[in-house]
């Protein structure tokens, strides 16, 4: 946890919303009480839910108060202004110290009991079969956003509520579907297996790749690149496909987690 946390601080450089020290910190903290949450998985669901719900009502959006990484790149270099602002962010907003950081403890702990007592088992209600779990999940996550997008205009501080909700159900359905498609033995297996055992690789070069636009370009960041979800999704879907056309850089490009291993190995 203490490497991937360095990494973490090195791609901060690279992309102000790094989450490896987040993933790093919050790996430490289930190793802690791994005990304590396997024995009682259900209580520690509902109780760290609850203190979620919590501090997004009781707790204000002050990240506004913050700035913007737009107002850095005009003094300094956008690789220190991508790491100054990852750090203002912690320091300055009380609303993305604790409501981001205990979102994002929930969001592992989900995936932390996926794995370790298989996808069926990992959430506070469940049927049987995993289809009727996708199939609620999936409802429950569609209803969600028509509300939110049907009264986003009169929705304040619970609108960050049914936002966090909708993050959580859409983990859980997506995990519950994805989990129903690749199962061992299938093609798809075969060829996602090998792409997700190069995640910290990929993660580097989309915001290596990212960065480097900012870089080149001529024009300011705030009136240039928009970053948004649509893009995002399609830088990650570009370098999978040269992943998977390309064979040899498939084989060869596992250079991050090669290195995690040796210095892991090391202590």
């Amino acid at each position: 946890m203490l490497i991937l946390f360095c990494l973490g601080l090195v791609n901060s450089f690279l992309f102000f919303g790094d989450i490896l020290k987040d993933y790093a910190m919050i790996g430490l903290i289930i190793y802690a009480l791994k005990n304590l949450i396997i024995r009682f998985r259900s209580i520690a669901l509902i109780v760290l839910f609850l203190l979620t719900i919590g501090c997004l009502l009781f707790i204000e959006n002050d990240m506004k108060n913050v700035g913007s990484i737009t107002d850095l790149v005009k003094t300094d270099s956008v690789f220190l202004a991508n790491f100054k602002y990852s750090i203002y962010l912690n320091l300055s907003s009380k609303y993305y110290l604790v409501c981001y950081h205990i979102q994002m403890l929930l969001l592992v702990l989900t995936g932390f009991y996926a794995g370790y007592f298989g996808i069926n088992k990992t959430y506070l209600w469940c049927f049987k079969r995993p289809l009727y779990n996708f199939w609620s999940y999936l409802m429950a996550d569609g209803m969600i956003l028509s509300f939110l997008f049907l009264f986003h205009s009169h929705i304040s501080t619970f609108g960050s509520v049914l936002y966090f909700l909708h993050i959580l159900f859409f983990s859980i359905w997506y995990m519950t579907g994805f989990s129903m498609l690749v199962r061992d033995g299938t093609l798809l297996n075969k060829i996602l297996s090998k792409i997700g055992r190069r995640t910290l690789t990929i993660y580097f070069i989309q915001n290596l790749i990212l960065c480097s636009i900012w870089f080149l370009s001529s024009k300011q960041i705030s009136q240039g690149l928009i970053i948004n979800s649509i893009y995002f999704l399609g830088l990650q879907i570009g370098i999978l496909l040269i992943f998977l056309i390309n064979k040899s850089f498939l084989k060869k490009s596992s250079w991050i987690e090669n290195l995690w291993r040796k210095l892991a190995a090391g202590f």
